[in-house]
């Protein structure tokens, strides 16, 4: 297992609503189990560099005369295999949040019930992230792995970090192992991990990182159905 604090970030406009924001995030994570070290900021302004290193982001979805599900969605493609909640005092804006495809949706007036059962959800991805397999001589965490790429009898496996391994193996015995955490087969040089998946359009794999990847013809339907049920299971299986 590797760090036991999660790092997350509130952005919201309302600067008192960080202190119960705080407070509420305090109290879960001493009932979960799920320590959690909490920035807050109003946004406004937000560069690159401050939006970055986080493993949470807590998102308002009204920040002034800002949009937060434009600024999560932009988020998402910057800082791939983060986690994103919604926080709103709106709740009719559930359903518009969800093209932003974000975890959970809380809502301000009922808070810490709804952070508790995030968290909750939140605690089981940490634990499945920092998970390790044994592939090969090497040892991964499937997580921050993005895709993998064969070639001959050796395979290429890309992390979120801008690294790669080179192992020797066939694609078939690294599907097995990594079956359980969210990858699917889109051509037979390609495995690609759900969880960094912006989008599917066409023959082709858009990755959060901008990375492009083919599907083939063969693996074109298998792809689609393995969409489909990651994104249901994301949103019924907790």
């Amino acid at each position: 297992m590797g760090r036991k604090a999660a790092r997350a970030i509130l952005i919201d406009d309302d600067p008192e609503f960080h202190e119960t924001f705080r407070k509420a995030l305090e109290s879960v994570a001493v009932e979960t189990g799920f320590p959690v070290e909490l920035a807050c900021t109003s946004g406004t302004g937000m560069d690159g560099h401050e939006a970055e290193g986080f493993d949470i982001y807590f998102v308002d979805i009204e920040l002034g005369q800002e949009s937060g599900i434009e600024l999560a969605s932009e988020l998402q493609r910057r800082c791939s295999g983060r986690e994103f909640i919604f926080v709103s005092a709106h709740e009719d804006y559930v359903w518009r949040s969800m093209l932003a495809r974000p975890r959970s949706f809380l809502r301000k007036r009922v808070l810490e019930e709804d952070l508790r059962e995030a968290m909750v959800f939140q605690k089981k991805l940490w634990e499945r992230r920092y998970a390790r397999v044994k592939v090969g001589r090497a040892e991964v965490c499937p997580q921050t792995v993005l895709w993998c790429e064969s070639n001959d009898h050796y395979i290429d496996i890309h992390l979120d970090n801008g690294d790669s391994i080179l192992i020797r193996a066939r694609m078939s015995q690294l599907e097995g192992l990594l079956s359980g955490y969210h990858f699917i087969r889109i051509h037979n040089r390609f495995l690609v991990n759900l969880e960094h998946v912006w989008r599917l359009e066409g023959n082709q794999v858009f990755l959060k990182n901008k990375m492009v990847l083919q599907i083939s013809r063969t693996y074109q339907k298998k792809a689609q159905e393995g969409m489909k049920k990651w994104f249901e299971d994301l949103y019924l299986s907790f």
